[in-house]
């Protein structure tokens, strides 16, 4: 039998090392040097980091469309406001759509985008 304290070799039936003078109670041989200690299992993930993406995501599917038609609503009276003291009601309207048109390309982008970074901000949120 083996100190567990120091790796001596014990005497018989000894209560206590007589090398460092640790008891002697549960003895096993000591693990030799140079041998790698076994690795520790991986830690259990936290769930509040995965939780927060999962949130951030859902967040950003809502917002990334709302922003998108926000920016197009405000284009849209922005120009209307403008014109149509210098045109008519009618022709500040076609103005304003058209203006809206030149602008739609990119507005449905920005609101894809929201879309596609927030499906895989869940995505990753459900893998953590």
């Amino acid at each position: 039998m083996f100190c567990n304290h120091c790796g001596s070799k014990l005497e018989g039936t000894a209560a206590f090392c007589s090398n460092c003078g640790a008891p002697a109670g549960n003895t096993s041989p000591p693990t030799p040097p140079g041998y790698p200690t076994p690795p520790r299992p991986p830690a259990a993930p936290s769930s509040g980091g995965s939780a927060a993406l999962r949130a951030i995501g859902i967040l950003c599917i809502i917002f990334g469309p709302v922003i998108a038609l926000v920016m197009g609503i405000s284009r849209y009276l922005d120009v209307y406001s403008r014109t149509s003291s210098f045109f008519g009601s009618r022709d500040a309207e076609r103005l304003a759509l058209a203006a809206l048109e030149q602008i739609l390309p990119t507005l449905v982008l920005i609101g894809l985008l929201g879309v596609v970074v927030g499906i895989v901000l869940i995505v990753v949120g459900r893998k953590r």
